[in-house]
This record gives structure tokens, sequence and C-alpha cells, in this order.
């Protein structure tokens, strides 16, 4: 059913908007741009018929939570005085529904209506989610962020007249039946674990359009494997890797290392830091795991018990031979580094991918359109488009991809990449 009024998705462009410097600003506006320029394409008012909640994907319920619970986190910062706190929470929102959840969520808006993978109930649950997360971040800024916020609650209600304003509405409260502990445990443990892969990958100059075989994670406090498996495939798909497994903190793939914070210790153990240093060094892989799991030991100093703790002790976490290995947040990965003819087949076939995507927004396509994709690659390049050529073109929404000594279309480019030139040109079909 079509929005009335519809969303103007054009509004983001304000000038008054798009001059502001501030990260949060621009996040939610260009989360509100790209919720309002799909629920027109696609004619869904977000506020009928509401989806029941037990109905929506874990994704929507998990998304709601956060809300609920950040409600609850803003009202007790501001009663008690403390706006920076209330501001930090809702910025952590808004975190997490643009670079998770809208992330996430992009193959649903994207469907098209025969698209059997995606139900309707689906998309108009992922519409609702959305809207429902953006009013209730509006009126939770309102104290904060007065101006902005009440061009967001406008801008989501259609409605600019003084009636609207953010002023006037009541506070959102908390609603204990929309907020899911163990979802919230498990969801924050995955974007954990894909941040601390993100970073290793990062680090070690691996795209994360390059896939990768096996990623590890130490099974420690706070990390379980029962949370992790739920949660595995979603995983899996961010950090571009095949296959998770689990291991204990004394695996062969990682090794830790301990160092003396001598800037904390020193002024405890004074003439005796050397001494404790000493201590430090001889410390065994399961003592070294006890103090990356928060443990408290205590060591003999000169005849006499000295405990060491939390920043006493600097932990370094190194992968074995193939692999790199990082600890952030209380969870420890192991990622496999190397990268066989086969990983790289589909890594080439990911760059095509993003190559036409991005050739796809250069010739201003609508978001809809189905195109045709010609291609002229040699070596490994031709080996990986005709392997994974009908990947390529569900990604790309191709009715036909194939090779061309002499591509043209409506918009043709060269890439450079590793592997050789790759020439694509694209047309409307």
């Amino acid at each position: 059913m079509a929005a009335s009024p519809p969303w103007d998705s054009t509004k983001y462009s304000d000038a008054g908007i798009v001059e502001t410097r501030r990260k949060l600003f621009m996040t939610l506006t260009n989360v509100y741009g790209f919720f309002a320029s799909y629920a027109n394409i696609d004619g869904i008012d977000p506020t009928e018929a509401p989806v029941p909640l037990e109905q929506r994907r874990e994704l929507d319920r998990w998304m709601l939570s956060r809300l609920h619970t950040t409600t609850g986190e803003v009202i007790e910062a501001l009663d008690g005085y403390n706006p920076t706190r209330a501001a930090r929470a809702i910025e952590a929102l808004v975190d997490a529904l643009s670079n998770w959840y809208i992330r996430r969520s992009r193959p649903v808006f994207w469907a098209g209506k025969k698209d059997t993978g995606v139900s309707d109930a689906d998309k108009r649950a992922a519409y609702q989610t959305t809207y429902t997360v953006l009013l209730g971040i509006a009126r939770l800024m309102a104290p904060i962020a007065p101006f902005y916020a009440d061009w967001l609650h406008q801008a989501l209600l259609g409605d600019a007249s003084a009636a609207s304003s953010v002023h006037l509405a009541d506070f959102p409260v908390v609603d204990q039946s929309m907020i899911a502990p163990e979802l919230e445990h498990r969801m924050a443990l995955a974007r954990t674990i894909v941040s601390t892969t993100l970073a290793l990958r990062n680090t070690h100059k691996l795209n994360v359009r390059q896939p990768l075989a096996r990623l590890s994670v130490v099974i420690e406090p706070g990390v379980d494997e029962t949370a992790i498996e739920l949660v595995r495939d979603l995983i899996l798909d961010e950090v571009n890797v095949e296959a998770l497994d689990y291991v204990d903190s004394g695996s062969d793939l990682i090794h830790r290392a301990v160092k003396p914070n001598f800037r904390v210790l020193g002024k405890r153990a004074g003439k005796r830091m050397k001494s404790l240093a000493a201590q430090i060094a001889r410390l065994d892989a399961a003592q070294i795991s006890a103090v990356a799991d928060g443990q408290t030991l205590v060591v003999d100093l000169d005849g006499e018990p000295f405990e060491l703790a939390g920043d006493d002790l600097l932990v370094e976490t190194q992968g074995a031979e193939g692999w790199a290995a990082l600890r952030e947040g209380g969870v420890t990965v192991a990622l496999d580094t190397t990268v066989t003819p086969a990983l790289r087949s589909k890594g080439l076939a990911r760059e095509a991918i993003n190559r036409i995507q991005n050739m796809r927004k250069a010739a201003d396509f609508d978001v809809t359109d189905r195109i045709v994709v010609l291609w002229q690659g040699e070596g490994e390049l031709a080996q990986a488009l005709t392997t994974h050529g009908d990947w390529v073109a569900r990604e790309t929404l191709a009715i036909e991809l194939r090779s061309d000594a002499d591509p043209a279309g409506e918009h043709r480019e060269q890439f450079e990449l590793d592997a050789g030139l790759l020439t694509l040109a694209i047309r409307r079909s």
C-alpha cells in the first residue's frame, strides 16, 4: 500500500542538515534517506498493519529490544542529570541501527515482490522496525539535540506543522516485554567477533571481499558456544569466512605473551620491580590465560604474596604460522590467513560484483533495474567469472552475464585488479 503522504527522501540533502559535521546526525540522516527511498519504492506505509513481534525476524526483535534497553538507560541517565551518559547510550543505539541492523537487513529491503526468499511479512516488519526505532531515537534525543530531533520527528510523521513537534510528543517509556537479554547477549557476541575479525583482516591486509577458510573462537568466560552457534551464519557472512569452530585457551593456534605494565606496577612494586618482572616472565600458559580471562593472580615477591590483576599486565595474542589472532572486548579469535586458488577465485568474483554495483550507481540506474553485463578478462579473472557467473548475476540483478571481446553498453569501465585488467560494460535490459 502506498505511503500517505510518502516520505520525502530528498529531505536528507537539506542544506541545514548536510552542513552539520556531527557524525551522529549524518548517520541518522542517511538511515532516514535509505528508509524513505525504499518505503516509497515498495509502497509500504510502516504505520499500518503491524506485524506481531513473535512473527518478526530475530534481527528485528533484537533491534526493538535494543531500543527499549537504551530507553531505560537514557531515562536513568537524565533522571541523574547526566546528559553525557544519555547521549552515549543514544549514540550506541544509532550505531547498532546503522552499522548492524540496516546493513544486515539490506537483502530484505532490496528484495523484489517475486523474491521467494523474502516474505511480505518480513519486508513490512523491516520497515516497521526501522520506523519505530527512528521515531524512538528522535524522541530520546529531543532534550539533547532539540532542533535535529524535531526535524527527524516531523520528517517521519510527514508533517512539518508545529503540531507534529517532537517536543509535544510523550517521552518514550520502557516496554519490558520487548526486551530480550539473551538475544542482546548473543548479538553483542556476534558483533564483537565480527569487529575483532575485521580488525585482523585490516592488519594483515586481507580485503573483506576475499573469502577465507576458517575462523576459530576461543571459548572462555562470557563466550559460550551455544550462544555463538545461534548467530554462526550471521558472523560468517559478515566476515566472509566459510567455517567457524571453537578452541580452548590452550590451543596451538594461539600464542599468548605477557608483559608487566611498568607504568602501573612501578608505583606498587617500587624497588622490587625488577624481581617482579622476572616472576611475570615465568608465568605459564594457564596463568597467562587466567590473566586474559580477567582473573587475579598471586605471585611470590621476595617471600610475600603480590596480587596481579586488571591493568597490571599486558597480554599480547599472536597466531600460529598461517594464522592471525587477536583478543578484543573479552573475545579471542584466530583467523586462517591462507588463500587457496578456490578462495582466490571467489574473491575475484566478489571484486567483479563490487565494480558492477559501483558502475550501476555511476550510470544512475534505478535500484530495481535489471541489466546485461559484458566482460573481458583473461586468466584467473576469466576463470572466476565463468565459475561464479550465476552468483555474480544474481547479486547485480543481471539477466545476462557473458564474455565479449569488446564489451559495449550504456556504461563501460576498465579496472586494474591484481589478477589483470577487467573490462566491464553494462546496459539496462
